[in-house]
C-alpha cells in the first residue's frame, strides 16, 4: 500500500483544514511497538481485528467508511527510515476470534514495529461534508506456540491508532510527503490478554459529548442498538447516583452486562452469569463514575442490546 506514518504518544485533535493539501481520501492506521527497554516475551503474539474508520458528517451522524476484520500491514523499521519494511509473519486468527496476529519487535522482527491499516483501500473524503474522524481497532495478546511457556505476563506491546489524509484513493506514499499528511494519532496503551479497543478521534471533549463516536460499530453516534429478541431500559437517564436497568429474557440465557466509556474501555462489569427467563431489575451504583457519556452493553445467547447512559451529577 505504500503507507507510512509516525508514532505519536499524545492525543491529537485536528481538523481537515490543517491538512497540507486538498484531500480526497483518508485511511486509518495502527502501529504496535515494544518499548525502548525491550520485551522479554518470545512466545506471545499481538492479535488485531475490527479495524474501522468513521466520518462525522454535517448531519451529525457517524458513517462507517472503512471496515476490515483483518488488517493489512507490514513490519517497518521502527523509525520508518526509507519506508523499509519486511513481511510481518501475520497469522490468520479466523478460528480464534478473528483478525490476524503478529510477533512485535523480537526474534525475526527485532527492530521492527507492526504497522497496519484497513484492507480494501482508502475511504473517499468530501471536504464539504466532514466534521470529524474516528478510527478504532481491537487487540489482545495470545500465545504463539501452545506447547511452549505462556509468557504474556512479561510481554510489552504498546499500540496506537491514527489516520492520514491522502490526495486521492490511489496515489502511493511519496518520500516528500506530498501525497499524504497526518490527521493525528491517539494515545498509546499497553496490549493485554483481554480484548481492548484502541481509538483515535479528532473531536474535542465537548464535541465528543455532543456526538459520541460509535464504540461498538454503530453508524450514528447517539443511537441505541437492540436485538428484536432482547430489550433493556435505563432509568433515570441522565443518572446521578443510581441507575435502574430493566430487561426481560425470553429464555434461559448466559447474560453479560458491562458499562463502557466513550473509548470503548470496560469500566464496570455488572452481570456475568446464567439467568432464567423472565423480567429483571438491577440497581447500579454510579456514584464513582465521572460525568459523561457511557454505554451499557448486554449480551445474551439470543441477542445484544446497547444503551447510551449519561451521568450528570
Amino acid at each position: 500500500m505504500g503507507k507510512r506514518s509516525r508514532l505519536t504518544t499524545t492525543h491529537a485533535s485536528t481538523s481537515k483544514k490543517q491538512s497540507r493539501c486538498v484531500v480526497a481520501g483518508m485511511t486509518n492506521w495502527g502501529q504496535a511497538y515494544i518499548p525502548v527497554a525491550g520485551s522479554t516475551a518470545i512466545n506471545t503474539r499481538c492479535q488485531i481485528r475490527n479495524v474501522k474508520s468513521y466520518q462525522l458528517r454535517n448531519d451529525r451522524k457517524w458513517y462507517l467508511v472503512q471496515n476490515s476484520l483483518s488488517p493489512e500491514g507490514a513490519a517497518y523499521v521502527e523509525n520508518f527510515a526509507n519506508n523499509a519494511n519486511i513481511a510481518s509473519g501475520a497469522r490468520d486468527e479466523s478460528a480464534n476470534g478473528g483478525g490476524v496476529s503478529v510477533i512485535v519487535g523480537v526474534g525475526a522482527w527485532a527492530g521492527h514495529n507492526f504497522h497496519f491499516w484497513s484492507a480494501g483501500g482508502r475511504a473517499i473524503v468530501d471536504e464539504t461534508n466532514i466534521v470529524g474522524v474516528f478510527t478504532t481497532c481491537e487487540a489482545r495478546l495470545i500465545v504463539d506456540d501452545p506447547n511452549k511457556p505462556d509468557d504474556r505476563s512479561t510481554c510489552k506491546n504498546i499500540l496506537q491508532m491514527g489516520a492520514d489524509w491522502w490526495l486521492n484513493t490511489t496515489t502511493g506514499w511519496l518520500p516528500d510527503w506530498s501525497a499524504n499528511s497526518g490527521i493525528g494519532g491517539g494515545r498509546s496503551k499497553w496490549v493485554t490478554s483481554n480484548w481492548q479497543s484502541f481509538n483515535f478521534c479528532t473531536l474535542t471533549p465537548t464535541q465528543i459529548f455532543a456526538n459520541p463516536p460509535p464504540p461498538f460499530g454503530t453508524t450514528t453516534g447517539i443511537a441505541n442498538i437492540s436485538s428484536t429478541n432482547i430489550q433493556a431500559t435505563l432509568y433515570p437517564n441522565p443518572a446521578n447516583k443510581t441507575v435502574i436497568i430493566n430487561y426481560q429474557l425470553i429464555t434461559n440465557s448466559e447474560v453479560k452486562i458491562s458499562l463502557y466509556d466513550l473509548l470503548g474501555k470496560e469500566v464496570m462489569q455488572i452481570v456475568d452469569e446464567k439467568q432464567n427467563e423472565g423480567e429483571r431489575q438491577l440497581n447500579i451504583n454510579t456514584e464513582q463514575l465521572q460525568n459523561g457519556v457511557y454505554f451499557v452493553r448486554m449480551n445474551t445467547t439470543v441477542g445484544q442490546t446497547i444503551n447510551k447512559l449519561i451521568i450528570n451529577k
